[in-house]
């Protein structure tokens, strides 16, 4: 759940979020469900330890990571089969991962770290599972914040200690303004009786990109996508590229707000073959470009599964991004990833080492420096790109 040269996942630390796989209750909660609850957390640290994150069962799925250097990374994990199990950490030095102090959170969590002393982490408060929390990491520790919680456990894209954005379920964004969350009403297209912004991507505090599915139908499964981009004091809905049939954006990536790239799928036929191609969209600050990109598309199970093609995208320039998403094969009704480079020219298809069975997010802290992750059945998943190939890479909970 999230940012910038690459969905502002962000700049200093990789952040990897992983959720328990399994968790059957903690499935139904997705990464970006609303929380609900009116507790406030007081102000509290983390102190589990790495041999107390030793004690928990292994299965684990890493859902989400950002990185801004190739060789300081954090990861945030769950574990176990309890339902919102609370948070690991692990810590990467560019040769290995190693458990470290997690944020005092339960899952689901999103988080997104700007430099090694500024980590942003939202989830469920540890001592009330009906309201949301929010923790920073000041380089040596995490802290509940005091304040409004989050309404959303949504997609991050941080700028500073003192701007965030979140967005989520809903068509809901909320401001992070150093202190606390603030709602920002944003419009809707004409007759929407459903949105979700899955992507959000800030670049400044005065240009942002969220990007998603609405629809007009409260009983229909055929979405359409949804644009919207934030100047500094309101978010202004754009035009975005739709199918006839349905279409869905999924994430989103900025470098600047003359360039973002948006990732996603247009079906093009309906059940029972329900044909399909993944799509990239490339704004250039005026409008939008379509690009079909290679690999193949899984079949949607119903509204909140249409999102089939790529996950996550991350951009660490105008001309070198990472598309990355796993998919339900139609053939063999069994989970295959797919990782698509841009080299500004055109995408071409990435070798993945690992089992390709859930790879998840990517974050990109440099143009020849991507890191993926995600899941193998209970085993937890990363990967690193160097320009050229993937190197499966080992943690603590692989």
């Amino acid at each position: 759940m999230h940012p910038e040269g690459n969905l502002r996942r962000s700049v200093a630390r990789c952040l990897a979020v992983v959720v328990s796989a399994a968790a059957g209750a903690l499935a139904a909660a997705p990464a970006n469900a609303a929380v609900t609850g009116s507790a406030r957390p007081s102000v509290v640290t983390g102190h589990s330890t790495a041999s107390d994150a030793r004690q928990v069962a292994k299965s684990v799925a890493l859902t989400g990571v950002s990185c801004s250097q190739p060789r300081q990374c954090l990861a945030v994990e769950y574990r176990g089969k309890h339902f919102l199990p609370p948070a690991i950490a692990e810590s990467w030095n560019g040769a290995r991962w190693r458990l470290t102090a997690p944020p005092p959170l339960r899952g689901p969590i999103s988080a997104d770290c700007i430099s090694p002393s500024f980590c942003l982490a939202i989830g469920i408060a540890q001592k009330a599972p009906g309201s949301g929390a929010t923790a920073t990491w000041n380089g040596s520790r995490w802290k509940v914040r005091p304040g409004r919680p989050p309404s959303v456990i949504g997609r991050l894209s941080c700028v500073s200690p003192k701007f965030c954005m979140n967005s989520g379920a809903g068509g809901l964004t909320e401001l992070w303004n150093g202190r606390s969350w603030r709602d920002l009403s944003g419009p809707e297209p004409s007759g929407t009786t459903d949105i979700n912004l899955s992507g959000v991507s800030c670049t400044s505090p005065t240009f942002c990109m969220a990007v998603g599915v609405y629809t007009t139908d409260p009983d229909s499964i055929v979405p359409q996508t949804v644009a919207e981009t934030w100047n500094g004091s309101a978010w202004k809905l754009i035009s975005s590229p739709t199918h006839k049939l349905t279409s869905a954006f999924n994430d989103v990536s900025c470098t600047s707000s003359q360039h973002c790239v948006a990732i996603g799928a247009f079906f093009t036929a309906a059940r029972p073959t329900f044909r399909a191609h993944n799509i990239a969209g490339l704004w250039d600050g005026t409008s939008w470009h379509v690009m079909r990109l290679p690999g193949a598309v899984g079949f949607p199970q119903g509204f909140d599964n249409l999102n089939q093609g790529p996950d996550s995208i991350a951009c660490a320039t105008a001309s070198r991004c990472m598309a990355v998403g796993s998919f339900l094969n139609a053939r063999t009704r069994m989970r295959d990833s797919v990782a698509i480079a841009w080299n500004g020219a055109k995408w071409r298809l990435t070798k993945l080492r690992g089992p390709k069975s859930g790879i998840a997010d990517v974050s990109c802290p440099s143009q020849n420096r991507c890191i993926a992750v995600g899941h193998d059945r209970n085993r937890a998943l990363a990967e690193r790109w160097d320009g050229t190939s993937w190197t499966l890479l080992r943690t603590p909970s692989v």
